[in-house]
């Protein structure tokens, strides 16, 4: 199977599932909080 159908037990593929907003307001909030 190719990486982009990984399980959804991987932190990518669950961002990659979550819609964009959700990962721009992630990364944002990972980037503020170091």
């Amino acid at each position: 199977m190719p990486e982009s159908e990984t399980p959804s037990t991987d932190p990518n593929a669950a961002a990659e599932v979550k819609p964009p907003a959700m990962l721009e307001r992630r990364e944002a909030g990972s980037r503020g909080m170091r």
